[in-house]
């Protein structure tokens, strides 16, 4: 549950005026760029804007609270949600759109784009493809497959399977398994894939696989480590965790993982927490075990760029947004012409406490848009130094992750 499923829908007359809000938002930022541009307290330090808790999203023009919001507007728009039952003092932590693209930029970043689509769909006949997701635990999975099966459909497999609700094409998972790395591929079939009686083959998946901001994950894996082992306390961030190297001997501490498709072995990563990080994604940007078709975005962009990045992968597949589908896993209908998951996404055992706002729109733009600069907040210099010595640059570099 999110803080979206408390909200009351609007009535008619007040969709009408939501949308003449919206229209006049627009219109005044076409009209007047120049003072949209401007941003309150522009000339304070990075620090300073984190400190008085993202002053970005509090906003000018008359402390007007959809200042500089049209694109979160047309989102809950989209969803015939009034912004107005949203309060003022959440709508004052949102951030504004210019700060958001400082942070992330203005469009999504993607590894494979250019080799993978071309070569997946001249490689596979339109009626056989499938889009599947992976990535380590804690990096929006769940999310992006919801928003691929909501949307997103090939029509040729459409046509050949007969209907929509099962022939879309958009997997939960990769066939070695969601969170496995990509060494389990050809080694490992989870049963969906086992028990297809199309005989579905390995080639007629394009893997997207997602990543999260380096810093962002290890804070997640220090409060819910999932199957990694390694000697820490867990919490926050701070001097007991992630702590990947012994302050006292200076070795780095030994870390292990249990994967579904091994599950009676734990297997070790080298570099501590920040090397599991390396090694999953490695596998698949440096094409370890072989040049494979596949998609790796960030975590963000499914959070800033939604419909963007689910149409953009659907189409690299050759299939196209078809508008929302009711599925089983988040039955919530869109009014508009597209489906953003508006609950928690991470659902299911494994997955940790549920918080009631965990993943919502809302709270996710809010969480979500913080200076990077506050990444690195809380960790240990020890920890910092560590990072900064064994991260895989040409990853953050592409990904444009920054490194303290």
């Amino acid at each position: 549950m999110s803080i979206l499923h408390y909200l009351h829908l609007p009535e008619q007359g007040d969709f009408h005026n939501l949308i003449f809000l919206v229209d006049n938002i627009q219109e005044q930022k076409e009209t007047n760029t120049d003072e949209i541009l401007q941003e309150p307290g522009e000339e304070e330090s990075e620090s300073e804007i984190g400190n008085n808790n993202n002053n970005n999203a509090i906003n000018n023009n008359n402390h007007d609270p959809f200042y500089d919001k049209v694109k979160l507007l047309d989102v809950l728009r989209n969803m015939d949600v009034d912004p107005h039952s949203i309060d003022n003092s959440t709508w004052s932590q949102v951030p504004t759109w210019k700060s958001i693209t400082e942070v992330w930029g203005k469009e999504p970043r993607i590894y494979g784009l250019e080799e993978s689509c071309s070569k997946f769909r001249n490689e596979i006949p339109a009626h056989k493809r499938h889009i599947a997701v992976g990535g380590i635990f804690s990096t929006g999975t769940n999310l992006m497959a919801q928003l691929l099966q909501h949307n997103c459909g090939i029509p040729e497999r459409i046509e050949w399977i007969g209907n929509r609700n099962k022939g879309h094409g958009m997997e939960w998972q990769v066939p070695w398994g969601k969170h496995n790395p990509f060494r389990y591929r050809g080694n490992h079939s989870v049963k969906e894939f086992l028990r297809d009686k199309r005989d579905p083959k390995l080639e007629d998946y394009l893997p997207v696989v997602t990543i999260r901001d380096p810093y962002d994950w290890m804070k997640s894996m220090c409060k819910h480590s999932y199957t990694l082992r390694w000697d820490h306390t867990r919490g926050d961030v701070g001097q007991e965790c992630p702590s990947m190297v012994d302050e006292k001997t200076g070795k780095i501490r030994k870390i292990t993982a249990k994967f579904g498709a091994d599950s009676l072995n734990r297997i070790p990563f080298n570099n501590s927490l920040v090397g599991v990080w390396n090694t999953f994604y490695g596998e698949y940007f440096h094409k370890i075990y072989g040049d494979v078709p596949v998609l790796v975005i960030r975590f963000e962009d499914i959070i800033f760029f939604s419909k963007e990045i689910t149409k953009t992968i659907c189409e690299c597949a050759g299939g196209k947004l078809l508008g929302p589908l009711s599925i089983y896993s988040d039955k919530e209908a869109s009014v508009g012409d597209f489906h953003y998951v508006v609950g928690s996404a991470v659902v299911g055992k494994g997955h940790g406490p549920v918080d009631n706002h965990r993943n919502g729109i809302v709270d996710s733009w809010i969480k979500y848009s913080k200076p990077r600069s506050q990444q690195k907040e809380k960790f240990s210099s020890t920890d910092l130094g560590f990072i900064q010595k064994v991260i895989d640059r040409n990853m953050t570099n592409f990904f444009d992750y920054q490194v303290f």
